[in-house]
């Protein structure tokens, strides 16, 4: 659970970076940020999940 965190103040922080010091448009990173949100929850969300039907089978 730490790294999540981790990462989550990562991300706040490389937001704040990106608009003040290279003046990049914020409706831009939420934009990008909309973009990338559906796959990275895909992810993390098909990650946890495991088949125990195929170990049960034999073929």
């Amino acid at each position: 659970m730490n790294k999540i965190f981790l990462l989550c103040v990562l991300g706040v922080v490389a937001t704040i970076v990106a608009v003040t010091i290279f003046k990049i448009p914020l409706n831009t990173i939420f934009f990008f940020g909309i973009l990338l949100a559906c796959p990275l929850m895909h992810f993390f969300m098909m990650s946890g999940r495991h088949d125990h039907q195929a170990k049960d089978k034999k073929v």
